[in-house]
């Protein structure tokens, strides 16, 4: 797999010809879904290449897949050139660039939204560039972030330059619930590279997790939070209650006790995404809220 990636990525330099093994037809990208209410689910969603095309001409991917907060549906055309990934936006009647792989420390690009959204703008400014070794493979590494915090559109975290953001192929809205991803698994002709815990096809289902009668005693504010999250639970149950933060993957990220009504959680070393607080009283049973992390 290795030597298949580095061979894509010398043959993506050499012209647009040769760029059309960017994405090989059939290759799919395979992400989390958490479900909108109870209840509570993580499926698998997916964008995959499903042909060729020319637009301009440029020799174009088609991709398909229509990724919940992602400001990209139906079908989309890219087409691989000099380390960018290009879209063709047709409100703007043209191409715009997606990923740039040429961006060094510190600099930034910026990307456009299409459709009714037109106008939009959003500038990526690339933190660091590390390598990464995914079953043994070493990928190229894009940490990001944008550079106005109020930007609608966002690529959180990181991109893997073979493969693309962490958390989706196309940019996310900043303030929706849930985003779409991380990314589980990437698969074409030449095997399937593991991102995630979970498979490719994977469902979990959170039959663990109810809200009862007892929910509407919890408040969690604000929300989406940065730092701090408040908490505020009535309850007529002195002894201590247990307090877990759940990723959208249901893992465990943080753990504590507390017998105070109103507390405080600190949430600034997650990472940006949705999650869900956990309070379980001495009875065990349990209440949950989602909550995003900015």
């Amino acid at each position: 797999m290795k030597k298949t990636f580095l061979l894509i990525i010398f043959i993506c330099s050499l012209s647009n010809l040769y760029a059309q093994t960017w994405a090989p037809v059939g290759a799919k990208w395979t992400y989390s879904f958490s479900s909108w209410g109870f209840p509570l689910t993580n499926s698998p969603v997916t964008i995959q290449c499903v042909g060729d095309t020319i637009i301009q001409g440029k020799a174009c991917r088609i991709l398909h897949g229509n990724l919940a907060c992602s400001f990209e549906i139906d079908s989309s055309y890219l087409y691989c050139e000099d380390d960018k990934i290009f879209m063709y936006i047709d409100s703007v009647v043209g191409f715009h660039v997606l990923y740039d792989f040429t961006v060094s420390v510190g600099n930034s690009w910026t990307i456009i939204a299409p459709g009714n959204q037109v106008g939009d703008t959003s500038e990526i400014v690339v933190d660091s560039i590390v390598t990464k070794i995914i079953n043994g493979d070493t990928f190229s590494v894009q940490y990001v972030h944008n550079l106005n915090m109020h930007d609608r559109w966002v690529f959180p975290e990181y991109i893997i330059k073979e493969i693309g953001n962490k958390w989706c192929f196309f940019p996310l809205y900043s303030t929706c619930d849930p985003w779409t991803g991380p990314i589980r698994c990437y698969e074409d002709s030449t095997g399937i590279l593991l991102f995630s815990s979970l498979t490719c096809d994977t469902v979990l289902y959170y039959d663990n997790i109810m809200e009862y009668s007892m929910s509407d005693r919890l408040n969690v504010y604000p929300n989406p939070a940065t730092n701090v999250l408040n908490v505020e639970y009535t309850s007529f149950d002195k002894s201590a209650f247990f307090i877990e933060i759940l990723s959208s993957t249901g893992c465990r990220q943080l753990i504590l006790t507390e017998r105070k009504n109103n507390f405080v959680v600190s949430i600034d070393k997650l990472h940006r995404g949705l999650y869900f607080i956990k309070l379980t009283n001495s009875n065990g049973k349990h209440v949950i809220r989602k909550f995003i992390k900015e």
